[in-house]
């Protein structure tokens, strides 16, 4: 996806740095289906799950450092429902490596359908606030 589909994405912030994060967190996602579907070893989930709560865990903490900077209103409400995906996320990685996998597909699609609504809903809500806040994040971040 190159930077104008992502500017002009449904699930755009207009904000280049944190749609490049959001796209980012799109690929782990995809990294770690294809982990659980494919014949891989165990190590290679686990690897794959881990990338994916470092960089949400980084993304987060980029947002809501950008939300105290520019005092949003909702980064409370909003902090919370990120710590809202993070025991999701924890859930999915303690659940036993052995057996086919549906379960640990079925909680993937959940938190991948979770996180696009969060984007849809709740990071659109911030636009005003941080709308082309490129360089103040790469600073925060």
């Amino acid at each position: 996806m190159n930077s104008n589909q992502t500017t002009r994405s449904p699930f755009s912030v207009e904000n280049k740095e944190l749609n490049l994060h959001h796209r980012l967190l799109f690929e782990l996602f995809d990294k770690v289906e294809e982990s659980i579907t494919g014949a891989h070893e165990a190590e290679v989930v686990s690897t794959a799950l881990i990338q994916l709560r470092d960089y949400a865990s980084y993304h987060f903490g980029a947002e809501e450092a950008l939300f105290e900077l520019k005092a949003y209103p909702e980064a409370q409400a909003h902090a919370e429902h990120h710590l809202e995906f993070r025991a999701h996320l924890s859930k999915l990685m303690s659940l036993p490596e052995k057996g086919d996998g549906t379960i640990r597909l079925e909680l993937l699609s959940f938190l991948r359908s979770w996180f696009q609504d969060h984007i849809k809903v709740r990071d659109k809500a911030y636009i005003p606030y941080l709308k082309d806040e490129t360089e103040t994040l790469r600073k925060v971040g």
